[in-house]
């Protein structure tokens, strides 16, 4: 999916690719690479698009810790 996520694009999901936009059956996971909680953060380096038995994947191949420039 590429664009903004918004009502018209989540609603577009659910109809077309049985997608629950809640996420109640693991349609999506997400990484917090930073954050203002955080004393670093991850910068992803390197990083992939796959696209496996109808489902998408970002493999992320390589990332370094980094302390947060105050």
């Amino acid at each position: 999916m590429e664009g903004k996520i918004n009502v018209v694009a989540i609603s577009g999901l659910a109809r077309n690719n049985k997608i629950i936009p809640c996420g109640e059956v693991g349609e999506y996971h997400t990484l917090v690479a930073g954050g203002s909680l955080f004393k670093g953060e991850l910068e992803i380096i390197g990083s992939e698009k796959i696209l496996r038995d109808n489902h998408r994947f970002w493999d992320i191949l390589s990332c370094k810790y980094r302390d947060k420039e105050v």
